[in-house]
């Protein structure tokens, strides 16, 4: 363990300033003015959220609950903490790994930490589930007594949400509420091991920064660049190399058009995500393709068609194929 001394210099290290940004260009509100998601003004606690003619943040009235990131589909509002991997190497370090809140700064029983829990989607519990060796414990023990207490029944929603797309989640992953029932074990150090910390921490700190430096160079308020929010890398990530049916099959949406469509350009322009594109070319003439593993099933493209023709499901039915990442021809021009 560490002295006072050094604690003091470890804690000043690992202190790391969170905020949110928001890509304006990614909510849906502002990519059609019709539209009316306010998911994450829904979830807000404090009305911090405004939705006019693009999503803007309070800071003043923002308490950094998170839930507004875990909320968006489309990733217009996100977080500015170190990447998901640095979560997962952390928890891997020891057996029983507890992932706790950085706003706790008196009683850190945890191995690895967010701004707050409640930035957790349901695809992040499924990406611990699968990454994660041991079983982790989410401590939610003090929550009570936080300013972001009310987050809990939200993140619980996203557990359960979890559990039905991918049931082995349930066996993986824990919330634990009551402090008697957390088994946590601090990760013992010596003075070497101390200083191997302070490597760790600056490599986290600069991962971080690069992390915000290449999002602000790629930061784009053009409606036409496509982005694919970072929950759903993840998942992609997860399923690409850990492939199960349940994953496949429910953990994406799908997209159908009718005898109606026109093969316009409407819904391949409006996708955020680039799911839908329209090809024209020479030998096949137009085609629209379906990319599953773009879909968010944010349903813009259905809205937007001008003639009504586009029909998005929360996931595959009957005996359809469970394909993710293969490029799916919706509608042909016919010869």
């Amino acid at each position: 363990m560490f002295n006072p001394k050094e604690m003091v210099i470890v804690q000043t290290v690992a202190r790391i300033s969170e905020t949110l940004r928001c890509h304006t260009s990614r909510c849906l509100r502002s990519r059609f003015f019709k539209n009316n998601c306010q998911l994450c003004k829904d979830v807000c606690p404090v009305d911090a959220v405004t939705l006019q003619s693009s999503v803007s943040i309070d800071y003043d009235r923002c308490t950094q609950c998170m839930l507004c990131v875990g909320a968006c589909p489309n990733g217009a509002i996100e977080s500015k903490f170190a990447p998901f991997h640095l979560l997962v190497k952390k928890l891997n370090d020891v057996p029983t790994p507890v992932l706790g809140c950085s706003a706790i700064a008196d009683e850190k029983r945890w191995h690895a930490d967010v701004p707050c829990l409640g930035i957790f989607s349901a695809e992040h519990f499924i990406a611990f589930s699968v990454l994660v060796r041991g079983v982790i414990q989410i401590n939610l023990t003090r929550c009570h007594n936080c300013r972001n207490g009310s987050m809990v029944s939200a993140l619980q929603q996203r557990f359960a949400e979890a559990i039905h797309i991918y049931p082995p989640v349930a066996k993986k992953v824990v919330l634990v509420t009551e402090t008697h029932a957390l088994q946590f074990a601090p990760k013992m150090m010596g003075r070497r091991a101390m200083f191997g910390f302070l490597r760790e921490k600056a490599t986290e700190e600069a991962a971080r920064v690069f992390h915000l430096v290449s999002a602000e160079e790629s930061k784009s308020t053009s409606y036409g660049v496509k982005a694919l929010p970072s929950r759903r890398q993840l998942l992609n990530h997860v399923t690409r190399d850990f492939p199960v049916p349940e994953l496949t099959r429910f953990g994406y949406p799908f997209v159908a058009v009718s005898n109606t469509c026109v093969l316009c350009p409407a819904c391949s322009a409006i996708c955020p995500t680039g799911a839908l594109v329209l090809h024209d070319t020479q030998e096949e003439g137009k085609v629209l393709k379906f990319d599953r593993s773009l879909c968010t099933g944010c349903g813009l493209c259905a809205e937007f068609c001008p003639k009504k023709a586009i029909g998005v499901c929360s996931h595959l039915a009957g005996d359809a194929p469970a394909t993710v990442f293969e490029i799916s021809i919706l509608k042909r021009e016919e010869e």
